[in-house]
């Protein structure tokens, strides 16, 4: 690697990889790949807790976390740098910085695991960084044998649909009828969701201390308030209210504090119980977890795995439950001493999961709690995860970082997964912030929302007919001149990108509470849209411009405020734009064409349509029927009055 001094004689770098070879073998090593010189910036992903992670910018290589599981360097003669340390059995690594030295640190999680030698991590060079992931995560889905890239991977059904989860709704205390309640209340709003998540709350299990955390699994039925069978909430939701997906929420041992070891209907499992040991550096991170995960856990036998969940499953099928969100996945890489180490436990209940998930739901699956790269780079089929900590109604620190948090770690996870950016609250006072950045993330976008707590403007902008989304086609990533942004102090305007099928989107958000901001916005902002001309739809605003792609704007946008931008190239003198009543006008287009003078397109719900044309259309048919229009400087806008799917022909 350029820039790198390294006198190491036990690495070795070859073929972008970092190769390690020890004189005895050992289950933890710190390997000092080098200094690093010439550095202007750099961007880490890293975990600050055993569950979830956060970004780091910075100008020093000093300054780089522990525990981080992505680097991306910009050195002074604008080249970039990404380092993805990598997993495989038995061992995982990660990035810290010791004494001005890069290093990466190797560890099993077991003592009597050893190794002495490793692939410690991936590397690429190169001028665009988001090309350069690209690759490195193909290249690292051929290397490691239960990893897959994200496109090569079936996308599960409950995506499309807008959900309701009932967390922050009721947390753990939700019953039956709150179920019921929830959804006559959004009926009542005239929009009910295609997806019901119930959350934490429904399970059965053994109260073995007053800390609910401490809790054990002990059946796979329903609790009293479910009447111990989930199929009637299942069929009221379905049958009464129109939903769609029914998913429920289980730990990954079941509860938070694993199985009940005494409970007869778990015997087949061979639970024992086993107390949490976290790696030093886990430790070092957050000395918290030193005391309050050291607690009797409910460990089920690895090679039982899938014999857990495809039982538990099964069960839910049955009742009519279609997927499954699993949170606290990270805790198993604690329980991997005495088991072959860490990478082994995970990945045995990790492949269990899928295995069991593919047969019963059809693929729908969340992980949660698991932004861990022992579960980020062996997800062979599932490709949904929660990338941030939780959506926090009550922290108004919160709000901001939360969006930088998850954008940053689609620049890792988001080669290999759908990053699922969390629930949020649509009247909370930042509710149209959030609604705005989950629109154009690419992630599912379910609400907690409270009964009677709802804002059916924000929910309609999110939605097209059926409560099916107008979701992005990948996942959102900082754009260029956001990769860099202060972390801590966020003093500008932060931005984003997607795409759509037929159109680029740009998200501006000011993510501090006490100052105006103002920044650029341009076409090329959308990595590849760098040459030809652009019609750009600035949604605060409601005013369309034609751009070449290095023509600038200006944003200007008070505190926790926002803008999207939609941007579509010009071809033959037009350019869709799509539904600007929703916040992702691009996302709702599900087809065009363009042949000799006509325009034929597809666009998913009702409201107006905004087409860019440099010539007035003849004539407008929707639906099979002459339709009113609107025309002024390249401005086509079509009035659909009906909500449902508009098909739309013009002649130019």
């Amino acid at each position: 690697m350029k820039f790198f001094k390294n006198t190491n004689e036990q690495i070795k770098f070859e073929n972008n990889r970092i190769y390690f070879k020890a004189e005895e073998k050992n289950s933890y090593f710190l390997v000092d790949i080098g200094m690093c010189d010439k550095v202007k910036n750099f961007a880490a992903v890293f975990r600050n807790d055993v569950y979830f992670q956060r970004v780091k910018t910075g100008k020093s290589i000093n300054d780089i976390p522990t525990e981080t599981q992505w680097l991306l360097i910009e050195f002074t003669d604008n080249t970039y740098l990404i380092i993805v340390p990598l997993v495989d059995e038995p061992y995982r690594c990660a990035i810290r910085c010791k004494e001005e030295k890069l290093c990466i640190y190797c560890e099993t999680g077991d003592e009597a695991t050893e190794i002495d030698e490793a692939v410690l991590a991936y590397y690429t060079e190169g001028n665009n960084p988001y090309k350069m992931m690209e690759q490195a995560a193909k290249e690292i889905a051929d290397m490691l044998p239960d990893l897959r890239i994200r496109t090569d991977k079936a996308i599960p059904e409950f995506i499309k649909y807008f959900g309701w989860c009932t967390w922050d709704s009721f947390y753990e205390k939700v019953t039956a009828e709150d179920v019921k309640k929830g959804l006559e209340n959004f009926k009542e709003g005239g929009i009910v969701p295609g997806l019901v998540i119930l959350d934490d709350g429904w399970q059965s299990v053994e109260p073995v201390s007053e800390d609910r955390g401490k809790h054990q699994l002990s059946s796979f039925k329903a609790n009293e308030k479910f009447n111990n069978d989930l199929t009637p909430t299942v069929k009221m939701a379905k049958d009464d209210f129109g939903v769609k997906i029914f998913m429920v929420w289980h730990a990954v041992m079941g509860y938070w504090g694993g199985v009940y070891p005494k409970s007869a209907e778990m015997s087949d499992f061979n639970v024992k119980l086993k107390t949490e040991n976290h790696s030093s550096t886990m430790y070092e991170v957050n000395p918290k977890y030193s005391e309050s995960l050291h607690f009797p856990y409910g460990f089920i036998n690895p090679k039982k795995a899938f014999d857990f969940y495809n039982s538990y499953h099964t069960h839910l099928r049955h009742e009519g439950v279609d997927g499954v969100k699993v949170d606290v996945q990270a805790a198993i890489e604690a329980l991997g001493y005495a088991e072959g180490g860490r990478v082994s436990v995970v990945k045995s209940f990790r492949k269990g999961l899928e295995a069991s998930v593919n047969r019963n739901f059809k693929g729908n699956l969340i992980n949660c709690m698991s932004c861990s790269n022992d579960h980020i780079l062996n997800t062979l089929s599932s490709v949904v995860m929660r990338s941030s900590d939780d959506f926090f109604p009550s922290q108004p620190q919160s709000h901001g970082v939360h969006i930088l948090r998850n954008a940053f770690a689609s620049m890792f996870m988001g080669e290999f997964l759908i990053c699922d950016w969390d629930m949020f609250q649509t009247k909370h006072e930042f509710g149209k912030f959030h609604a705005a950045s989950r629109a154009i993330s690419g992630s599912p976008v379910y609400v907690s929302d409270r009964v009677g707590e709802h804002d059916f403007d924000v929910i309609d902008k999110l939605i097209m007919a059926d409560s099916v989304l107008p979701l992005c086609t990948r996942n959102a990533r900082p754009t260029a001149d956001s990769l860099f942004i202060d972390s801590e102090n966020r003093n500008e305007i932060f931005k984003i990108f997607n795409y759509n099928k037929y159109t680029g989107v740009i998200g501006a958000f000011n993510l501090t509470s006490d100052e105006d901001l103002s920044k650029t916005i341009s076409p090329c902002d959308v990595d590849g849209f760098d040459d030809g001309e652009y019609a750009v739809y600035d949604s605060k605003n409601d005013v369309m411009v034609k751009m070449e792609s290095n023509d600038i704007v200006n944003c200007n946008l008070k505190p926790i405020d926002f803008n999207i931008y939609t941007v579509t190239k010009i071809t033959n003198m037009t350019a869709p734009i799509g539904l600007v009543n929703k916040y992702n006008c691009g996302g709702t287009i599900l087809s065009y064409e363009r042949f000799e003078n006509n325009l034929s397109l597809t666009v998913g719900d009702g409201g107006q349509l905004l087409i860019y044309s440099e010539k007035k259309p003849e004539k407008v048919i929707v639906n099979g029927k002459a339709h009113d229009y609107d025309y002024s400087s390249s401005s086509l806008k079509i009035n659909l009055e009906n909500k449902q799917i508009n098909k739309v022909y013009i002649v130019i």
